[in-house]
């Protein structure tokens, strides 16, 4: 019956079944040599071997430091964003006030890098949405406590403090995550530099991943997939247009109040 089973795989698949058991063995010998973290399931990634695509079912961590070394890193992603960055430089963009990223590894680096005197915002969501993951019920409830302090903060200074004090209250219980905050700090607080009443706009990425959110529901009304480049651009180009009549078509009161007091 297995090598009926096997028989039936392509290569594809095989590498794929192959890689991700050598990737579980990986995450099972991180575990035993960091006995604080635990397994947070997988998440789904397909890599080039050669010309073929391999599906692979990656395991990960709660901490998300682990990366299995069998894998290549993402590299191919990363240069995508050096390029696109490059493009806005070679079209002239040269003031940019605030970029606002997920925490994809690598990226706010290249921003900082082609962009030196810009502000760089990694979505708090994320910070949020980790502590539920790393803290237990009681923990968490403090955390987000004391986080509603540091997002209302009147300064960034007061902010920054009471984010050092956040971490020092769980640095003994949950040491890895809180240096990857302390880490990213000024990137979690940037928004604190802006007025009061533009911050919540500033400190997520939620605006962009509404937009991408109402294009994923178009490739889902499509039958799933686009029929064509061309079909593909055209309903993005429609869809795009609507927001910029609807939508987009007037700024946001509080923002217009807050330029025009500067």
């Amino acid at each position: 019956m297995l090598g009926a089973d096997l028989a039936s795989l392509t290569l594809g698949e095989l590498l794929g079944a192959t890689l991700s058991s050598v990737c579980l063995g990986e995450r099972q010998a991180y575990l035993e040599q960091s006995p604080s973290e635990v397994p947070n399931g997988f998440y789904q990634r397909k890599v080039n071997v050669g010309s073929l695509a391999v599906p692979l079912r990656v395991p990960r961590t709660r901490n998300a430091d682990f990366r299995p070394q069998v894998l290549p890193k993402r590299y191919e992603r990363l240069e995508h964003w050096k390029e696109v960055l490059r493009n806005l430089l070679d079209r002239g963009l040269r003031r940019v006030l605030l970029f606002v990223q997920d925490a994809f590894t690598g990226l706010a680096r290249v921003t900082e890098s082609l962009f030196p005197q810009s502000h760089t915002q990694l979505c708090v969501v994320h910070i949020l949405r980790n502590a539920r993951q790393h803290l237990s019920k009681q923990d968490l409830q403090v955390f987000l406590a004391e986080w509603k302090g540091i997002r209302d903060a009147w300064d960034p200074e007061i902010g920054a403090q009471r984010f050092e004090q956040l971490c020092q209250r769980f640095e003994p219980d949950y040491p890895t995550w809180i240096r990857y905050l302390r880490r990213n700090r000024t990137r979690y607080l940037a928004f604190l530099e802006y007025p009061s009443a533009v911050r919540p706009l500033l400190r997520t990425t939620n605006t962009v991943e509404a937009v991408n959110g109402q294009l994923e529901i178009l490739r889902r009304n499509s039958g799933g997939y686009f029929q064509s480049q061309r079909s593909l651009r055209c309903k993005l180009a429609l869809s795009v247009r609507r927001l910029q009549q609807e939508r987009w078509k007037s700024p946001l009161r509080k923002v217009c109040g807050e330029v025009q007091r500067d």
